[in-house]
């Protein structure tokens, strides 16, 4: 499973709020932390196996199946 997510940093200093914001605009939404999509790949059997940070604020959680 690959996820891509604009992580949700605890850190104010670099979490990308109008990102966030906008989603929670557009969709009602909101950006979620890297132990919030873990705890979903925890919950489907999965194990995270990497997170790939990419140049733009995003990233790509993956999980597989053990």
């Amino acid at each position: 499973m690959v996820v891509l997510e604009d992580l949700k940093s605890e850190d104010p200093q670099k979490h990308n709020a109008a990102f966030s914001l906008a989603m929670f605009a557009c969709s009602g939404d909101r950006t979620y932390s890297d132990q919030e999509i873990g705890a979903w790949f925890d919950s489907g059997g999965l194990r995270r196996r990497d997170v790939l940070r990419l140049p733009s604020s995003v990233s790509l959680m993956i999980g597989e199946k053990p």
